[in-house]
């Protein structure tokens, strides 16, 4: 846009009367100088992701940068977040000071911050007979819950006795059941080990004695003779020869018939000899 500014000074005069020669005015226009509009206002919109305790999960990002004022805008939390290390977080809710999550852009910055909660899990162990009868109630592996990512570690018992005293060794691990060792989960976990009825090994009966028992040998007594007193006989008797011989029995009822004729023959020889020492002396 122009505006007047002046008329020309060597042009004809604005007014007069016309002439024999052609006259002609000239007007000067300059061009109309444009107020400026001042800017409208801007403003900035940022989304942070922090923990119940203040730790940042995803540090602070812009959603809008020098955007008009009243122009719209949108966050959303995500459902889950799980760091580096393992540790996993759920959405909780928004912090007090913060932002709305939906709205518009106004002078300035906004900071929407969600805020999030850990989520701790644990691992337990029980152990079964391998028809399902419980040996040992299940137990946690720690304490209180653990952060997710945290490692674990189970083992197993050589033996465990139930309730009658019947003892059972361990067999294996239950394969359905949580691994052995690993990393703490949001969800709980179970290790199951099985174990089966130790076999009784039957124990032998003692040997009976073979010792044969010692006989015990049947020695008689030779019966009691009284000899005859012998008659006088003047004449002289015959020698009296014994023809009998000593031997050794195998048993001890030949020594004791051995003893026995022995001892006879000795009391008739005795008497003998006796006889004829009287008879010499006569």
């Amino acid at each position: 846009v122009y505006v007047f500014k002046e008329h020309k000074a060597d042009s004809a005069p604005v007014s007069g009367k016309v002439t024999e020669t052609a006259q002609k005015v000239v007007y000067v226009y300059e061009l109309k100088p444009v107020t400026p509009t001042p800017d409208a206002p801007k403003g900035n919109v940022t989304v942070e992701h922090v923990t119940t305790t203040g730790e940042v999960l995803k540090k602070e990002t812009p959603v809008k940068t020098d955007e008009p004022v009243g122009t719209p805008y949108e966050t959303q939390p995500e459902d889950k977040i799980v760091t580096d290390d393992g540790r996993t977080f759920v959405y909780k809710g928004l912090k007090e000071d913060s932002a709305d999550p939906k709205g518009e852009v106004k002078e300035g910055t906004q900071k929407v911050t969600f805020v999030y909660e850990e989520v701790k899990g644990n691992v337990t162990v029980e152990h079964v007979t391998t028809d399902g009868k419980v040996l040992k109630a299940e137990t946690p592996v720690f304490s209180e819950n653990q952060s997710t990512g945290t490692a674990y570690e189970t083992k197993n018992e050589t033996e465990l006795k139930d309730e009658a005293g019947n003892v059972y060794v361990f067999k294996e691990h239950k394969a359905d059941s949580a691994p052995v060792s690993g990393k703490v989960t949001e969800t709980a976990q179970k290790v199951v080990y099985v174990y089966e009825l130790k076999p009784v090994t039957p124990t032998p009966d003692a040997p009976k004695s073979t010792i044969p028992a010692t006989p015990t040998p049947d020695i008689s007594k030779p019966k009691s003779t009284t000899p005859a007193t012998p008659m006088q006989d003047n004449s002289i008797p015959t020698s009296v020869v014994s023809t009998n011989k000593a031997q050794l029995p195998n048993t001890g009822e030949d020594n004791s018939a051995a003893f026995a004729t022995l001892g006879t023959a000795m009391l008739v020889a005795t008497f003998a000899l006796n006889g004829k020492r009287r008879q010499d002396e006569n």
